[in-house]
């Protein structure tokens, strides 16, 4: 009887090396068809350090300069950590920006581009045992340095102030603001229906599919936010600038 299991030793036991396996099944016909491989990672079973949790920068968050400090915390028992910064979230050796094997719990990557790459970065804790799981996989987007958060809102075009507009579609106008690489819309009827809220990116001529025809009148009110790596204007500023208009069918 053909045995489903297997024995396989020499492994590294240190986590620092990816193993893929997968299986054929045979008899007096042939070979099947491989089965899925699966992946694993061959580390110490008892005495390793639990796995970092990441600090900082933030997920998600957009990060200034050349030059950038990461951080986690301390894991008991560690003596070293693994730390990989990356442009592929798939973890390929050959996208790597850095990697490598330090004794503290933060360092200073040096020699970023300043242009709005993504990176993604984890790590894990070390001993005598071998190494933790790695943390999960952060990101951050690489900005220039001199980029400030915009504090005013775009000035509204059309439609008019308190104006009638008639069928469908609906087009929103605003003038640009300086220094604004994106703009979100919001529009909702008075009694919050048909909502109308996305990141329309750098235009400022916007025609949402979301105002659907309708045979009685309804007001919508209408507001738009500046925005860059920094972060959005203001919601202060943004409804001090909101407008509403009349929509009629015909």
């Amino acid at each position: 009887m053909a045995t489903t299991s297997q024995t396989v030793t020499g492994f590294s036991n240190d986590g620092t090396t990816h193993y893929y396996w997968r299986v054929w099944a045979s008899n007096a016909y042939g070979w099947s068809a491989a089965s899925a491989t699966w992946s694993m990672i061959s580390r110490a079973a008892d005495g390793s350090p639990v796995t970092p949790t990441p600090l900082s920068p933030a997920d998600g968050s957009s990060e200034p300069g050349t030059s950038i400090t990461f951080r986690w915390s301390a894991s008991s028992g560690a003596t070293h950590y693994l730390f990989e910064i990356n442009t592929d979230p798939n973890w390929m050796p050959a996208t790597r920006f850095g990697y490598g094997d330090i004794p503290t719990n933060g360092l200073v990557v040096a020699g970023l581009p300043n242009d709005r790459t993504v990176y993604y970065w984890r790590v894990l804790a070390g001993n005598s045992y071998g190494w933790s799981d790695a943390t999960s996989g952060w990101s951050m987007v690489n900005i220039a340095g001199d980029v400030s958060q915009i504090t005013t809102a775009p000035t509204l075009l059309s439609p008019d102030q308190g104006g009638v507009v008639m069928g469908f579609p609906v087009t929103f106008n605003w003038h640009p603001v300086e220094g604004a690489t994106k703009y979100r819309l919001l529009a909702t009827r008075e009694d919050g229906s048909h909502v109308v809220d996305t990141d329309v990116g750098g235009v400022t001529s916007y025609t949402p599919m979301d105002l659907k025809y309708h045979f009685d009148p309804f007001i919508y009110h209408w507001m738009v936010w500046a925005g860059n790596d920094a972060g959005w204007c203001p919601d202060a500023v943004v409804l001090a600038n909101e407008r509403y208009f009349l929509h009629l069918y015909r």
